[in-house]
């Protein structure tokens, strides 16, 4: 017993370490959103009261790379995720088996490229990369938000679930009272 909780500490300080050292690296400094893989997410969620986000994305994607360099990138949206949120990036077509809530998750092929069960399960079969799935401290999805939104726009969704608006306001309303630190590029 011992052993195993010594284990869970190491495991934790690790975690810890890799954190404040990846924020802390060299050209990432202040901004900088820790991301994890899934299965390293997971284990994080075991241990934590935090929701998840996934960032559901493929190498070939622009608009996933642009969600990256303009919205993710943003100190405020990067903050705010790394206070509230275990964020975690998911390759839509990777190949490895992912276990979430004691179901098998794997790798699809379909087309020229295929997709991964957990990716097409998160985006309800509706595969649209970027998507950017919410799930709650029990790892069931809140919502999955499909396409790139600007810092302004995805500000004010992590408030909505980071804050849980979502459990008590509708969208809606939210959306019309809800104004965003982050200033909107001019003519959006």
């Amino acid at each position: 017993m011992k052993s195993i909780l010594h284990l869970g500490l190491v495991l934790l300080m690790f975690f810890a370490a890799t954190a404040i050292s990846s924020v802390q690296a060299g050209g990432e400094g202040k901004g900088a959103i820790q991301w994890y893989s899934i299965e390293e997410g997971l284990a994080l969620s075991e241990q934590s009261n935090k929701k998840m986000i996934i960032d559901i994305y493929t190498d070939w994607c622009g608009w996933c790379k642009k969600l990256d360099k303009v919205t993710f990138s943003h100190p405020v949206v990067a903050e705010y995720i790394n206070e509230n949120f275990i964020p975690v990036k998911l390759d839509g077509e990777m190949k490895e088996t992912v276990v979430l809530q004691g179901q098998e998750f794997k790798f699809i092929p379909k087309g020229r490229k295929g997709v991964h069960e957990l990716a097409n399960y998160l985006m309800k079969g509706n595969p649209t990369y970027p998507s950017v799935a919410f799930l709650d401290e029990k790892k069931e999805v809140i919502t999955v938000q499909p396409g790139f939104l600007e810092p302004a726009d995805m500000d004010k969704l992590l408030k909505f679930i980071g804050d849980d608006y979502y459990l008590k306001t509708p969208w809606p309303m939210f959306d019309r009272n809800y104004k965003s630190k982050i200033k909107k590029k001019s003519g959006k």
